[in-house]
């Protein structure tokens, strides 16, 4: 059996966090890599997308979003409180992803 959405995208994001190879923005204490990426080649995939350019847009806007709010929420601090600044941010990056590329905004059309 092909896994297939949100299922795709959680073993992609776990293998990724699992080889602790994955990058760190220390001043918010995520690693939004770990999610843009996976949720990015999942959803291109199954949306049929592969304009390269849109997808990469698409994963800095939502790289960009999940350090800001990890900034905002200063980031260390909840880390501490025993909460992963990431997993606060995931949804946003997420959304972001799904935005930029057109899945409800038309190409050429800007969220």
């Amino acid at each position: 059996r092909k896994a297939k959405g949100f299922e795709a995208i959680a073993i992609a994001a776990s293998i990724i966090r699992h080889t602790e190879i994955d990058d760190i923005h220390l001043e918010s204490c995520t690693t939004p890599s770990s999610v843009t990426v996976p949720v990015a080649l999942m959803l291109a995939r199954e949306a049929g997308i592969s304009d390269v350019d849109r997808i990469a847009s698409a994963i800095w806007a939502g790289t960009d979003l999940i350090v800001r709010l990890g900034v905002a929420i200063n980031g260390p601090t909840v880390l501490y409180r025993g909460v992963w600044p990431t997993a606060i941010g995931a949804p946003l990056g997420a959304v972001a992803y799904d935005l930029c590329v057109g899945r409800h905004f038309p190409a050429g059309k800007e969220a």
